[in-house]
């Protein structure tokens, strides 16, 4: 699909070296450390079909922009696990085309129950030059059909050695016209659970995740304005 006359978007394919580009000038510079998988890891979970990604390339097949979903099938849930643009292309119109082609290729592959991306709280995340604006891209997102799930919810030890990220958003792309004012909270435990358990290894019982789990225990669970960041609720680290 193309975005502009100069920009094209394309599924990426490890065997060649787009990946490694990718990975270096977009999502690299994008996501501090302890948020961002390694390059391997990454293309390990692409090759056997538990991740899928695009990227924006420009003419000459230099990448702008990349979107990468993880594929849970226990939960049949797929999470958008990075959606990066090169820094002097943010705001240039290329990240909203490709959400779009992303959201309706995962839709199509996957037929997934949810899916969901995890954002940055601005209440506990500063405006920064090198990995952007929580409010601005909570507004993005809310642009192209993301709502906010009320839940307290933090991001998992990616791998060993590495922290939770506590004070993130969770949200969620429905379909099918109207946006609801809940989804389930049947819907949303089993990922939570299984996102838990492959990277953690475990569900604790620590505070946090007792209280993320009691969020979704309760019945219906509420979907949010993102613009409306004084609603979104906020993990902390016990």
């Amino acid at each position: 699909m193309t975005t502009d006359s100069h920009v094209r978007i394309v599924h990426i394919d490890t065997s060649g070296p787009l990946w490694a580009d990718v990975y270096r000038w977009v999502l690299a510079p994008a996501f501090p450390p302890t948020e961002l998988l390694t390059s391997a890891g990454l293309a390990a979970a692409l090759d056997d079909g538990a991740a899928h990604a695009l990227a924006v390339v420009d003419r000459d097949g230099s990448p702008l922009a990349t979107a990468v979903a993880e594929h849970l099938p226990h939960s049949d849930t797929v999470l958008l696990a990075y959606l990066a643009v090169t820094g002097g292309r943010r705001g240039g119109g290329i990240g909203a085309p490709l959400l779009r082609e992303a959201l309706a290729t995962w839709h199509a592959r996957y037929r997934p129950r949810l899916i969901l991306a995890e954002a940055e709280h601005p209440a506990a995340y500063e405006p920064t030059e090198a990995y952007g604006d929580p409010t601005g891209r909570l507004r993005f997102y809310a642009r192209n059909g993301g709502v906010a799930v009320d839940v307290p919810y933090f991001q998992p030890t990616l791998r060993p050695g590495l922290r939770r990220h506590y004070g993130m958003v969770l949200l969620t792309f429905p379909t099918g016209g109207a946006i609801p004012a809940a989804i389930p909270g049947a819907a949303l435990r089993p990922f939570l659970a299984e996102q838990l358990i492959r990277t953690e290894g475990h569900v604790g019982k620590d505070a946090a995740t007792v209280a993320l789990f009691a969020s979704v225990d309760r019945g219906d669970v509420r979907l949010l304005d993102p613009r409306d960041t004084e609603q979104l609720p906020l993990s902390t680290a016990p």
